[in-house]
């Protein structure tokens, strides 16, 4: 009973260990000891360690770090790289060689060796005053003390000496050096991989310690109880740094907690607690992160006027406290105020001795980090030394004026001439700067002006600049010009009849005198005499003088010759020309203008310039400014004489401006016109409606159509045009139809139809006559139509030859009716035509009203288009229907692929050839059939013929039924366009 019990209690505390070993709190890491597995013995691969002077080149990993990467050892060593180079210890190498990458052992189960604790002594004596020079302790993590020692006698290795190479001298006493190290190694005991469970709580004999560490380093914590049998290491007053946490490990009873790339954010104090079955005991380790000063804040430049105050404040933070100071870059002394990591400048009242760059040093141990202010004193702009005011010169001559300003920041000197440049090829600048007696700084500028022309004749400024503002001073300069040439008169070649001007206009020194004179005869000075123009009334003089104009000029014009003299008080100057007269019937000209023309699409035009002078004219024929022979449009011919102009195949973007120019050596006459181009349009604007009247009473039908060309109306009884000279009951105005008395002989379906030369639109109406009766009879026997394909010949888009069903719902059967019947006793509903259709189609191609849905009439209106008339390539066919019963929607409901073959001429029809009710389209293929020239038939399907989009299969759907050596000769046989019979004039 009692072993029961016992047996009880020990599962029941297993669980509760189990339980409890499974809570974590955040922040908590627990580690239960256990020796590390071993893994595959490698080649060392880190650099640091090859060649280092250790007795191997292969180990095992992982190490008493954790690291079970080289990777991870390269980083761990990447941070004692500095040491290593710095040559503080021959041993120091070689002893991180040796702890990081072990040994591999040459037993599977030995435990690599560590390095011996002298080796490791060795290294710390030497560079352990380097890492203190630098602020920094010799790190925790390569502690020596429970490192193994060789003992005398020892008959097993236990750990890995080393001694660098000893100098030795040989017979020549020549210094060299032994190849290899001298090693020792000695035996050691294996690690204990078992912890002793004891009585009692817990006792930490070895603490954790405190350490100072700088910021990106790392730090190793070791903590040692007796009797712990499970160790957990967390944060005070705040969660671990999982990322930072480089290795957590149990070796030799000890837990060894190893952080590392530490910053300023993970110091605080870090907790061992040590557990067994009878309690926790804790320890604490203090880790402070050592960061080299950075400054937070400090003030930006400044930039103030003289006498105004100013403050340079910095902030600086680190650990070790930093100490902040300013100091001026130029190593003047400076007074400030400091309080704690704030460092504060202030000045009063500032002067231009302030000027200058200060700097803010924060240092301490670790280091020190600056950061410059720039403060600049403004004076303001000072012109003390202006250019003289007024200043004459004679042209030819070189002048100079000088300009002085003194200000801080040193201001600059500008010259310009108001209203216009300085002429930058006769002027040329001298300066010079120097210190006012306040400190600031002056600047002297010369101008020089040379050769002095007469626009030199001006206003100019001297202008002073700088950063707080400018000051100016204007002066001016006169030049006496004599008179010279801006633009005098010369010799012209003139039309007869028309007006010429000759100009004189002189520069010079103002006032300047112009004089203008016509002479005749020998151009001798002796023999010439001057007329008045008075003696000339077609001669005029502008207000200004400068211009002379003679109005329809005359062949005897040439005779004379004309002066303008110009004079001042410099001098005077002369100039004459003479005329060329070209008469009337040497010029150019175009006998009839260009005529304004309006055109349809696809249409020809034609131009015509008809030209006459001597020499004979030149043509030339141009489209809105753009010669037509640049065009390289070979639907514009130019005959050979250049007098016709004719564009074929007009578009939209041949209107515009056409002008014909004529010229010669005389020179040139030109014609223009406007073509407009129109794209042909037909809509129908007022429809026909069913309407009754009573007999005897007058009848007013009105349709109405718009379109380019102007449609004509051709109005239709029982479809058969309506002849008023035949039947003059009738009176036709345009759009309108008028009976003065219906009979009953005028009751039935009227139409009207509109054409131009592009398309046609109809509308159709039933008209009933109403009479008077007395009693009641019984309701007449309804009439009964049906639809019929009809023939294109007869109605190209229009209303069926049927009477109207459009709207009429499916009414009770009666005996007496011969119509389709419904399943459930119901007249089938008959989609009406639509009359809305603006395409007629294209001319000489099928196009008629069939019934491609299969519903019994032929309300289906069908024809073959062009693809342009919806943005497709211009040189495809289309197959296209609009369905009936589908008004105010697309007239392209149920079509054909976009590349469509129609076949031979006059071998199409449509008709319901696979017996679905609905009319297939076929026609003689001679080229690009399947197998040859034989009749295809494109299928009615449902959404679209075959071949279209969305509808899938080849446009060849099925061959005809019938003959096939018949079918086979389909190319010279012609077909009736809805029965595919051969017509009778080829039987």
């Amino acid at each position: 009973m009692a072993r029961v019990c016992c047996l009880i209690f020990l599962l029941l505390l297993s669980c509760l260990l189990l339980a409890e070993a499974g809570k974590r709190d955040r922040g908590e890491r627990v580690r239960i000891r256990k020796k590390p597995k071993g893994g595959q013995c490698e080649r060392i691969k880190e650099n640091l360690c090859i060649g280092s002077g250790l007795p191997y080149n292969r180990t095992r990993l992982p190490n008493v770090f954790g690291h079970n990467k080289q990777k991870l050892v390269g980083r761990a060593l990447q941070e004692y790289r500095s040491v290593v180079e710095s040559g503080c210890s021959p041993y120091i190498r070689a002893f991180l060689c040796a702890s990081f990458l072990p040994e591999c052992p040459r037993r599977k189960r030995q435990d690599p060796l560590q390095p011996c604790r002298s080796l490791c002594e060795n290294a710390r004596r030497d560079c352990e005053q380097t890492l203190n020079a630098h602020g920094l302790p010799w790190p925790d993590e390569l502690g020596c003390d429970m490192l193994p020692e060789s003992k005398p006698g020892d008959k097993r290795e236990k750990c890995i000496n080393f001694e660098p190479p000893k100098p030795v001298i040989d017979d020549e006493d020549d210094m060299m050096t032994n190849d290899k190290p001298q090693l020792e190694a000695t035996s050691r005991a294996p690690l204990a991989t078992t912890l002793v469970s004891a009585a009692t709580p817990p006792v930490i004999d070895r603490r954790p310690l405190d350490s100072m560490v700088a910021e990106g380093q790392g730090s190793t914590l070791r903590c040692h109880a007796e009797g712990a049998v499970e160790y957990t290491w967390s944060r005070v007053g705040g969660s671990m740094p999982e990322a930072k946490i480089a290795s957590e490990m149990v070796v030799l009873d000890e837990a060894i907690l190893v952080l590392h790339n530490l910053t300023t954010q993970d110091s605080g104090l870090y907790k061992c607690s040590a557990e067994n079955d009878h309690g926790v005991t804790e320890a604490t380790a203090k880790i402070t992160v050592m960061a080299i000063p950075r400054i937070v804040h400090v003030s930006g430049n400044v930039t103030l006027s003289k006498g105004d105050p100013f403050e340079l404040i910095c902030k600086a933070a680190g650990t070790p406290q930093p100490r902040v100071t300013w100091e001026r870059k130029d190593g003047k002394r400076v007074l400030m105020r400091r309080n704690g990591t704030i460092a504060v400048l202030a000045v009063e009242s500032s002067s231009i001795s302030d000027t200058g760059t200060y700097i803010c040093r924060a240092a301490n141990s670790l280091g020190s980090r600056t950061e410059a202010v720039s403060v600049r004193i403004l004076v303001p702009v000072r012109l003390y030394l202006p250019p003289v005011k007024t200043t004459m010169s004679n042209i030819g001559e070189t002048v100079t004026w000088s300009c002085a300003a003194s200000g801080l920041p040193q201001p600059s000197i500008r010259w310009e001439k108001i209203g216009g440049d300085l002429p930058g090829d006769r002027i040329s600048l001298d300066g010079m700067m120097e210190t006012g007696v306040d400190g600031s700084s002056a600047v002297k500028s010369k101008l020089t002006l040379s050769d002095l022309q007469q626009n030199d004749t001006s206003q100019y400024r001297c202008i002073s600049k700088s950063t707080l503002g400018n000051e100016s001073s204007i002066f001016s300069l006169t030049v006496n010009v004599p008179p010279r040439w801006e633009e005098k008169p010369f010799g012209k070649t003139v039309n007869q009849g028309d007006e010429v001007s000759f100009v004189c206009k002189p520069r010079g020194t103002e006032p300047i005198s112009i004089k203008w004179r016509v002479s005749k005869g020998n151009t001798d000075v002796e023999t010439n005499r001057s007329l008045d123009l008075e003696d000339f009334p077609r001669y005029t003089v502008t207000e200004d003088k400068q211009t002379f104009s003679i109005a329809n000029v005359q062949p005897e014009d040439e005779e004379l010759t004309y002066h303008c003299d110009v004079s001042n008080e410099a001098g005077a100057i002369t100039a004459s020309a003479q005329l060329e007269v070209v008469e009337l019937w040497q010029l150019p000209a175009i006998s009839t203008p260009l005529p304004n023309m309006t055109a349809f699409v696809g249409e020809d035009v034609r131009m015509s310039c008809e030209t006459s002078g001597d020499p004979e004219p030149q043509v030339t024929w141009f489209l809105e400014e753009i010669a037509i022979e640049t065009l390289m449009d070979e639907r514009f011919e130019v005959s050979e004489n250049g007098n016709e102009l004719l564009v074929k195949n007009v578009n939209l973007r041949d209107a515009g401006s056409y002008r014909c120019v004529a010229a010669n050596v005389n020179g040139l006459k030109s014609a223009q016109g406007r073509l407009r181009v129109v794209e042909p349009n037909l809509k129908l604007t007022t429809g026909l409606s069913n309407s009754t009247v009573e007999d005897n009473q007058p009848l007013n039908l009105v349709c109405a159509a718009s379109g380019d060309p102007t449609p004509e109306v051709t109005w239709f009884f029982n479809d058969k045009p309506i002849n008023v000279t035949a039947q003059p009951s009738y009176v036709i105005d345009g759009g309108n139809l008028m009976v003065d008395a219906m009979t009953s002989r005028q009751e039935g379906k009227y139409g009207c139809l509109f054409s131009n030369d592009f398309y046609v639109v109809s509308s159709i109406a039933m008209v009933n006559i109403t009479k008077k009766v007395m009693t009641t009879q019984a309701p007449a026997e309804p009439r009964v139509g049906f639809n019929i394909t009809t023939s294109p010949n007869d109605v190209i888009v229009g209303p069926s030859s049927a009477p109207d069903t459009d709207g009429t719902a499916c009414k009770p059967c009666q005996e007496t009716q011969i119509v389709p019947s419904c399943s459930d006793g119901q007249k089938a509903e008959i989609k009406p035509r639509r009359y809305d259709i603006t395409d007629a189609g294209l001319k000489g191609y099928f196009r008629g009203w069939v019934d491609v849905t299969g519903q019994g009439a032929a309300n289906d209106y069908c024809r073959i288009v062009m693809t342009a008339t919806r943005g497709l390539v211009d040189t495809t066919m289309q197959l296209a229907c609009a369905l009936a019963g589908t008004s105010g929607h697309s007239e392209y409901n149920y079509v054909s692929g976009e590349t469509f073959t129609v076949g031979q001429m006059d071998t199409w029809y449509m008709k319901d050839e696979d017996g679905d009710g609905k009319d297939d389209y076929c026609r003689c293929v001679s080229d690009g059939g399947p197998d040859g020239q034989f009749v295809y038939c494109t299928k009615a399907d449902i959404g679209g013929f075959h071949g279209a989009p969305g509808v899938g299969e080849s446009q060849f759907s099925f061959k005809a039924p019938g003959d096939r050596r018949l079918l086979r000769k389909c190319r010279k046989r012609k077909v009736d366009p809805f029965f595919g019979v051969a017509s009778l004039a080829d039987n």
